[in-house]
């Protein structure tokens, strides 16, 4: 019986750790709150690469704009899929709107955090990083 409370103790703690790790204590307040625009952009699409490549000092921004760089191959890689399938597999581009409304949910998730003013990871994103 004290085992079986043991291993679920242990699963609920696995399951609440899983994608939701906060990185907010490895910037200071004032990165934050001076990097915050920066990092909103970092979030909307192609306008990704100003805060990637331009503001390279700040900390936070460096960390939403690899988050942001992410989802934006993401969705690039999703659009020249739906392009190239599309002639042959009309189907498809309804799997594709879906994933289209994931990644808008996903970047208004990135820019809830940047104004709440916490570096948390997106949810189950940060397991396929391709820019770490």
């Amino acid at each position: 019986m004290r085992d079986e409370n043991n291993n679920t103790n242990n699963m609920n703690n696995q399951n609440n750790n899983i994608d939701f790790e906060d990185h907010t204590k490895e910037y200071s307040q004032e990165e934050i709150k001076a990097g915050r625009v920066m990092s909103i952009l970092a979030y909307l699409s192609i306008l990704v690469l100003i805060p990637f490549f331009m503001e390279r000092k700040n900390k936070y921004v460096v960390y939403n704009a690899k988050q942001g760089m992410n989802l934006f191959i993401y969705e690039a890689i999703l659009y020249m899929v739906d392009s190239v399938t599309e002639p042959f597999m009309p189907a498809l581009s309804f799997v594709a709107y879906f994933f289209e409304l994931v990644f808008f949910v996903y970047s208004m998730v990135g820019i809830i955090y940047v104004v709440s003013n916490t570096a948390r990871d997106l949810p189950y994103l940060n397991k396929i990083k391709i820019i770490k």
